[in-house]
């Protein structure tokens, strides 16, 4: 069971990133500036609670905040401009980005056939995650408030930030030996960096603030995209002593997945049932069984 307890937490980080959606869709009644500052303001409060580094922050984490920040606000920008066709899917394809990230960088020893595993597993597990995600989105494409050319930037944006948050997020806890929690501190506190200086392009939005209980929802947001992140890197640190790509690319692929438990909610809480959102469901689980089978 210890040596399966990154893949329980990987799990869980999907969980968390499911439920944080839910609360940042909720947070969508405000300035996408202020929300994200919020947000990573609450998260990074109760982290530095938690934990006071004594070393230099690890590069990796501070870049990988920094992507962190930037997602977050795209797609929050995303949700009030009424497209969630933005986000979901553009989320999944982040893991194409991880891959190829990773493969280029580490040049894993495999033979050809292995290789062609890897990869394709890989792959699958993508178009499963993205399969659910056009599905359960499919039905807010009508009505947004950006052009084509606005939405393929942030979209674009989105999944190369993604990729790349949680390449460098990986980095920082495998290659560097960062702990996890001190790198969750580090990376937080760039995130956090990135939604302050946001928040000086919008400043005029704070004169707007009304208090009321619908302030809580961006905190609620906070909470648990620090849930969801700290699972996301303690399943790195559970890898850390033999990290493979296959074992990286599954906490990567998990961590990204947050339409799985948006969709499994839906069917269980909502009663929505949608039937190509479940089976994308089942390919991604086919695509990580080929990609760890395979190594």
């Amino acid at each position: 069971m210890r040596n399966s307890r990154w893949l329980v937490f990987a799990v869980l980080s999907s969980l968390g990133y499911g439920i944080w959606a839910f609360f940042d869709k909720l947070s969508s009644f405000q300035s996408p500036f202020l929300n994200n500052f919020i947000i990573y303001g609450t998260a990074f409060f109760v982290v530095l609670i938690l934990v006071r580094p004594r070393h230099r922050p690890p590069v990796s984490a501070l870049v990988s905040g920094a992507f962190g920040g930037v997602i977050n606000l795209l797609v929050l920008i995303a949700l009030q401009s009424r497209l969630l066709l933005t986000v979901y899917p553009f989320v999944a394809a982040g893991g194409l980005v991880y891959f190829a990230v990773t493969y280029a960088t580490t040049r894993p020893a495999y033979g050809r056939l292995q290789s062609l595993g890897v990869l394709s597993g890989g792959a699958v597990a993508v178009v499963g995650l993205l399969i659910s995600a056009l599905a359960y989105s499919s039905d807010s494409a009508a009505g947004h408030d950006l052009s084509g050319g606005e939405l393929s930037l942030v979209g674009v944006l989105i999944t190369i930030s993604t990729g790349l948050w949680i390449y460098f997020a990986g980095h920082a806890i495998i290659d560097e030996r960062c702990e996890p929690l001190i790198a969750g501190f580090w990376i937080l506190l760039a995130s956090f960096s990135v939604s302050a200086l946001g928040l000086l392009a919008d400043l005029h939005s704070l004169a707007a603030i009304e208090l009321s209980s619908a302030q809580l929802y961006p905190v609620g947001a906070g909470v648990l995209i620090l849930a969801g992140e700290m699972f996301s890197y303690y399943a790195f640190g559970g890898i850390r002593d033999s990290p493979t790509f296959a074992r990286s690319s599954t906490v990567a692929v998990l961590s990204n997945s947050e339409i799985v438990p948006v969709v499994l909610l839906s069917l269980f809480v909502l009663g929505e049932y949608d039937l190509l959102a479940l089976l994308g469901i089942v390919v991604l689980a086919v695509g990580l069984l080929i990609l760890n089978f395979s190594e």
